[in-house]
């Protein structure tokens, strides 16, 4: 498996596993029946969770919940490292912690 799919399928189970630990959620689908990717991340509870990555992408997250929240889709491409918006790259996590998990 190539290394940027690699880092997507991760970012998507650091989403899962925020998730339920009950640490974020996604809004509510509404009437136009938005698809799980084009949601929006809320972050439920910003208390930590014990982990290094978890907490690291938590901390993103909640810098950006209050004000203009990103979809999963974003998030996914954020933390992965695949965004084109250098104002974003700050979010990706870094490689050494990919790799020691």
């Amino acid at each position: 498996m190539e290394a940027y799919c690699r880092y997507k399928y991760f970012s998507g189970c650091i989403l899962i596993e925020l998730a339920l630990r009950g640490r974020i959620e996604l809004e509510r689908a509404g009437m136009r029946r938005k698809s799980l990717l084009n949601r929006k991340v809320l972050v439920k509870s910003a208390e930590p969770c014990g982990d290094v990555l978890l907490d690291e992408s938590l901390k993103h997250m909640r810098e950006t919940s209050d004000t203009a929240p990103e979809t999963v889709q974003t998030w996914i491409e954020y933390l992965s490292g695949e965004t084109w918006n250098p104002l974003k790259l700050r979010y990706q996590l870094k490689v050494s912690n990919l790799n020691e998990k």
